[in-house]
């Protein structure tokens, strides 16, 4: 159980259930850019998430990722690297692959008045 008494938040003994299934936790996922924030995924982190990147925007960060993971041998089997980008066609995941990213959130549209259309078509084209 936990409880909060804050001066912004303020709840009373609760319980969280389910548990998670995961042992000894699920992996948690450090974002942000920031020299600091790129260190403390690779300290604390079992991986890394940025958003809106390209492969060659991911590349800095990856470089980076891979520098400070040096430092933390231990962690560098299991730590991955997530991003979301725009996908349009199967081939460019192993663009992504090859940046160094390990788990793609896919957005196969530009904007959101193109979001039906753009899953359905990436849906055929991928899931064939």
């Amino acid at each position: 159980m936990i409880e909060h008494h804050g001066e912004f938040f303020d709840f009373p003994p609760v319980m969280f259930e389910p548990k998670p299934v995961q042992k000894p936790h699920p992996p948690v996922l450090v974002g942000g850019e920031s020299e600091r924030a790129l260190e403390r995924a690779a300290r604390l982190g079992d991986g890394w998430i940025g958003m809106h990147h390209t492969p060659e925007s991911v590349a800095l960060p990856v470089k980076k990722l891979r520098d400070h993971l040096g430092m933390y041998p231990e962690k560098r089997a299991g730590f991955t690297i997530t991003c979301s980008g725009l996908v349009t066609h199967p081939d460019e995941v192993q663009v992504w692959s090859d940046a160094g990213v390990d788990r793609l959130i896919v957005t196969p549209w530009k904007r959101s008045p193109e979001a039906l259309d753009s899953m359905k078509r990436f849906a055929e084209e991928f899931m064939q």
